[in-house]
């Protein structure tokens, strides 16, 4: 949760400390994948986001500026909070406060100094429980004494000494003492901790086990906070009746691989062998590899299982090497796919087919743009070889660029018709009823001449009307013109 290091700008050069080193006032640059590593006011940013939702309980990253755009801090989006994760972009800093002075060091001495003399409703059952067994045991004592007193003293003269009756009070009280109960509940509670935890709900305090036994619906918007905060690639779909189900394994199944025998809404595949996959799927799956921008980051973990990236390799024999996919949810996501169900390698297919161009994703857009040199065609210098544009977005925004698709059963290249369209609206509507974020993907192959002559137009267009590249893109009357392959996939 903390960060360990800092890239901090002093005397013009950039250098690595220790986060502890860091003083209000150093400039200090963040990264994708980097958590920052004291609170700070934003002095330069490209496209910048960070995930705060160790502070705020948000799991929708916040879109950094370098204007104040509230009055009250804690809500601008000009300054960045310890321990906050970049997501996207990069960005510099000043540091304004460090170690307990930050917002999060405040909150945890908020924490501490909380004391646990809260009573919660156990507390209170327990508190009237041990009142009755009081109010029992007086109750007998004074039963005792009244007996003894009017009955068995002057009855039975001597069967009972005065001695003897006190000795009998106190065997009394000493019966009525619960001595098991502190024993008995905490053993209840933790049996219905561990029943709990099956569940995937961490107890923090016993006591609190008990308040859940009068909750019947638990509704919360923190859900990316409540849980793991990792979007699941759970179907592919493509045309109108391309479906290609995720089978959902537990964690001491193996990962499903496109060899296994996979289930479709619409029509059973007696196997996807890398021979029957579709080649819309094929496309589709090259696509999520291409169209990614998350970063691979390896960390040591020494043998007691806790991070420290501070660590080389040749200082403890114990540690090993972990990797850790950062990057926007929705890539991270399409990598699990397209490594763990797919079994693609995903780094060799982007060294095979090299990127040239890229319009990253931002919150303006709601879309991005790759170009790449396919594998099978020349080098990147080679005008005649081949270029493989993928722009990854909204379903809405990636259907209105689109104007053909491919057919699944003949692999033809067919025309968007209303109908078409209709049908893909539909389908999209019926996933959004059921829970599910839909993104959509289309591709366009042209000859490396083609697309250098779409750039150049670009460029002279840009100067001539001072527009942004996400919106001359979007609006390009000629790319759905240029000869080439233009698919729909949603």
């Amino acid at each position: 949760m903390q960060p360990t290091t800092a890239t901090v700008k002093r005397n013009g050069t950039e250098i690595q400390v220790n986060a502890e080193e860091l003083v209000p006032g150093d400039i200090i640059r963040v990264r994708l994948g980097e958590k920052v590593p004291a609170d700070c006011r934003i002095i330069s940013c490209d496209d910048l986001q960070v995930n705060t939702s160790q502070l705020t309980g948000e799991s929708a990253p916040v879109i950094c500026t370098i204007k104040c755009t509230n009055r009250n801090f804690l809500e601008s989006t000009n300054i960045i909070f310890y321990s906050s994760l970049v997501v996207q972009g990069t960005g510099e800093a000043i540091v304004v406060n460090t170690g307990d002075s930050t917002i999060l060091g405040q909150v945890g001495k908020m924490t501490r100094n909380t004391s646990g003399s809260e009573i919660t409703g156990l507390h209170r059952e327990i508190n009237r429980f041990v009142l009755f067994v009081i109010a029992a045991a007086l109750l007998s004592i004074i039963v005792l004494w009244i007996t003894w007193t009017a009955w068995l003293n002057i009855k039975q003269n001597g069967y009972i000494t005065f001695n003897g009756n006190i000795v009998n009070s106190i065997g009394m009280v000493v019966c009525f003492i619960p001595e098991g109960l502190p024993a008995a509940v905490t053993l209840v509670l933790t049996i219905v901790a561990k029943r709990m935890y099956k569940q995937k709900v961490m107890v923090k305090s016993l006591a609190t086990v008990e308040t859940f036994n009068s909750v019947s619906i638990v509704a919360t918007d923190k859900t990316g906070t409540l849980t793991i905060n990792q979007m699941t690639i759970t179907a592919l779909l493509w045309g109108t009746q391309g479906e290609y189900m995720i089978p959902i394994h537990t964690n001491n199944e193996p990962n499903a691989t496109l060899n296994d025998e996979q289930h479709i809404i619409d029509r059973k595949r007696p196997s996807l062998t890398a021979e029957n996959i579709p080649t819309a799927m094929k496309d589709l799956i090259l696509g999520a590899c291409l169209c990614n921008n998350v970063v691979k980051q390896s960390s040591l973990i020494n043998g007691n299982g806790i991070d420290n990236p501070s660590l080389e390799s040749n200082t403890n024999d114990t540690s090993l090497e972990k990797n850790e996919i950062v990057g926007d949810a929705a890539d991270v996501a399409l990598y699990h796919f397209c490594n763990d169900k797919c079994s693609v390698d995903i780094e060799q297919v982007k060294k095979t087919n090299p990127r040239i161009n890229i319009l990253p994703f931002n919150s303006k857009n709601k879309f991005m743009i790759t170009a790449n040199i396919l594998e099978q065609t020349s080098t990147s210098i080679d005008n005649d070889a081949t270029v493989l544009i993928t722009l990854k977005g909204a379903p809405d925004f990636i259907l209105s660029r689109c104007s053909t698709y491919k057919q699944d059963s003949s692999d033809e290249i067919l025309p968007i018709t209303e109908e078409f369209r209709s049908s893909i609206q539909q389908r999209q509507e019926t996933l959004g009823k059921c829970g599910y974020r839909v993104i959509g993907m289309i591709q366009q192959k042209m000859k490396k001449s083609q697309y250098n002559s779409l750039i150049e137009t670009y460029k002279t267009s840009k100067k001539q009307h001072q527009q942004k590249q996400s919106e001359l893109i979007s609006n390009e009357p000629d790319l759905n013109g240029l000869p080439g392959d233009n698919y729909c996939f949603i």
